[in-house]
């Protein structure tokens, strides 16, 4: 199996794992997929910079694992209809960190904005606003930016976000 087959097989792994909530570990990936330590290692870390895969450690007690969850950015490929690779064979996607300014381009989806860039605005709301105390303006600030770093929040559905907005708004 060449990387980008194993890549593509790794996310759908982690899609699915997603849905039915379990934990995704290295040992079970490389079991389901019949792939060695090494051949995952180099995928999941490829996964992983290109911000299509999180991990974090955890313990249970007795002994302490990565687990690896899939991210929006990841399960946007994983459901696109243009699919992991265009014809040449590269990954279709495109990750912006920092501000986007004027963007034209067949490729870009308005729905792969971040949990990042929501909460960002949201700081900035409340950074500019005259109608919250500057006590209150700092602790919620705080709040934001530890939601930001919490692997949940960062890995929610853009959908998802997008949705609570709609419903805010109606």
């Amino acid at each position: 199996m060449d990387n980008k087959t194993i890549q593509r097989k790794i996310l759908e792994l982690l899609f699915k794992f997603r849905l039915e909530n379990k934990r995704a570990l290295s040992d079970s990936i490389i079991e389901k997929l019949s792939i060695n330590v090494t051949e995952f290692g180099f995928n999941i870390d490829y996964l992983i910079e290109k911000d299509l895969v999180t991990s974090h450690n955890f313990s249970n007690g007795l002994f302490t694992d990565t687990e690896y969850v899939i991210t929006a950015e990841g399960m946007d490929i994983v459901t696109s209809e243009s699919g992991f690779h265009d014809k040449s064979g590269q990954i279709i996607h495109q990750v912006f960190k920092g501000e986007v300014g004027n963007v034209s381009g067949r490729d870009f989806i308005i729905n792969n904005i971040t949990t990042n860039i929501y909460l960002n605005a949201l700081e900035t709301v409340i950074e500019k606003s005259d109608d919250i105390l500057e006590s209150d303006k700092k602790n919620l600030i705080q709040k934001i930016r530890e939601l930001k770093d919490d692997p949940m929040v960062r890995n929610l559905s853009t959908v998802a976000i997008t949705e609570a907005i709609k419903y805010l708004l109606h």
